[in-house]
Formats: structure tokens, sequence, C-alpha cells
């Protein structure tokens, strides 16, 4: 076959190919329903922003995933097991009294922190450093 021969050939056979995708597309318009019906079942879009869902590893080959339902600040666990195709709640709390602690089981403390972060400014600006920081309330 010759050069010009085989370029067209492939210029019928791409436009060949380009009608049948317009004829899908069109046929999938004509239906209505171009959407998955799933769509329709999908939270609204204030309800969708409180909830996060982060997947993780909960021990060694043990997978779930984290639920964070902002409004109600409840954490809850899920465990995935392949087995039986089963996601399983493993814990719920409610986290708005953990959100109030400034420290607990942290090393350095945040009042450390804190000095330390004064002190390293006070030394840009060649200023002295006395004393602690002051403590600092969280709202």
């Amino acid at each position: 076959m010759t050069r010009p021969a085989a370029s067209k050939l492939m210029l019928g056979l791409l436009s060949l190919n380009m009608a049948a995708l317009f004829a899908i597309v069109a046929l999938l318009l004509s239906r209505g329903d171009v959407l998955p019906a799933a769509w329709a079942q999908m939270p609204s879009p204030d309800r969708q922003q409180d909830l996060i869902v982060m997947p993780g590893q909960l021990a060694n080959n043990v997978w779930g995933c984290y639920v964070l339902d902002k409004r109600t600040q409840t954490l809850c666990v899920y465990q995935y097991t392949p087995g039986d195709r089963m996601l399983r709640l493993q814990a719920a709390r409610g986290i708005e009294q953990d959100l109030e602690l400034r420290s607990f089981n942290t090393s350095p403390d945040p009042a450390s922190v804190a000095d330390l972060i004064r002190k390293e400014r006070s030394l840009k600006s060649g200023q002295p450093t006395t004393g602690p920081a002051p403590e600092t309330e969280r709202k």
C-alpha cells in the first residue's frame, strides 16, 4: 500500500471512530439518566463537610478507617475483615473534652516549647531573655 493510500485509510478509520463515539454520547444523553443513581443519595454539601474519613493501618496486617464527625465531635474506628468482607465498628469516642486539654502525655510540654520559641526570637532580635514565657489561654 502506498503512503497516500495508507494516510487516507487511517483518516477514514479515525473518522469512523469519531462518529461511533458521537453516537455513543448521543445515545447516553438521550436516555436522560447520565449520572449514576448513587449521586442522588449523596448527602447535602453542608452535611458532607461534617464527616472526614481516613483509611489507616490499625495493626500489623489489620486495616480499617477512622471517621471523624466534626459536627458532633465524635471519632469512630472501623476495622475491615477481608475474610468476612465486613467493616466492623471497633471504637467510638466523643472528643469534645479531649480537645480542651492543653498538655496530655506529651514531651516536651507546650510551655517548654513556648519558652524555647521566646528564647530563639530574643536571640534573633538581640534582646535578653528573663523568666519563663507567659501562659496563654486557649479559646
